[in-house]
């Protein structure tokens, strides 16, 4: 095999020679942290320039907007300055939404919680319950085909975070034109891993946009809803970070998703989200 050394040596002058004395080192482990290292790095250049540009944006335009409503309110037309109110209110929250997501991607990254045991059922229905406000989830067909004894040891705030995740995906992004929008969630344990499966028939993910699934600031359909883009990217961070993996399967119609965890959390760094 080939692998990296350091390599160190030591010259020794005797009376009628020298010899020479040589410690080698692998430093595999050191080279494969300093690659990561550097693609760290390269993430949080994007993520800080692109973040500043994503912020900047809306309260520029709520900067004019201000201007405009005093302008309004100074010569008393009241239905112009209840449209610019309205406008002014979602790049709000556009701001706030955008906000939030940062701070997922900052919590994922820095936050240390002790491993538990886990329902996953009660994780996927509790969920659930709290996206009953999202436009549209009223009118979803939502199948939870889950054993209520299959349990999985791990980070609690990470678990419901991939779950949270997937299902407001499924909720914002359904198709409006189907007759009935579904999803079906169902978990399986096999072979010391436990893989929960999201499957609806939404409007999926156009096929040229599908390598670049979990990039940083990629949004599919901006104009269904409005996001961040780092989604995705928060989800499969946060599986990584639990020695998980999340994959995407193209359905004829809709998406379908499924997350890979063992049953017992990998604790090898485990608070590194990079890692």
């Amino acid at each position: 095999t080939v692998f990296p050394i350091d390599l160190a040596v030591a010259r020794i002058a005797l009376a009628d020679r020298a010899i020479y004395s040589g410690i080698v080192r692998d430093i595999t482990v050191r080279k494969q942290s300093e690659a990561e290292l550097l693609e760290a790095n390269a993430e949080l250049e994007e993520f800080a320039y692109r973040t500043s540009h994503d912020l900047r944006s809306p309260i520029a335009s709520s900067l004019g907007l201000v201007r405009i409503a005093r302008e309004l309110l100074h010569n008393g037309d009241n239905k112009m300055l209840g449209t610019t109110l309205t406008r002014l209110e979602s790049n709000f929250e556009r701001l706030e939404m955008l906000i939030q997501n940062i701070i997922s991607v900052t919590r994922s990254r820095l936050l240390v919680e002790e491993v538990a045991q886990i329902s996953v059922r009660t994780v996927v229905i509790e969920t659930l319950d709290q996206l009953s406000h999202l436009n549209g989830f009223s009118d979803m067909q939502i199948q939870v085909d889950i054993d209520p004894g299959l349990r999985i040891t791990s980070k609690p705030v990470k678990f419901q975070m991939i779950i949270g995740n997937l299902l407001s995906n499924a909720i914002k992004y359904r198709d409006e034109a189907e007759p009935a929008s579904s999803l079906n969630i169902s978990a399986t344990s096999q072979n010391g891993s436990v893989r929960v499966t999201f499957t609806d028939n939404g409007l999926g993910i156009p096929p040229d946009a599908r390598p670049m699934l979990f990039q940083m600031f990629k949004r599919f359909h901006p104009d269904k809803a409005f996001g961040s883009g780092l989604g995705l990217y928060i989800l499969k961070k946060s599986a990584e970070a639990l020695g998980g993996s999340v994959t995407f399967a193209p359905q004829q119609k809709g998406s379908c998703f499924v997350i890979e965890l063992p049953e017992g959390v990998i604790d090898a760094d485990p608070d590194n989200i990079d890692r």
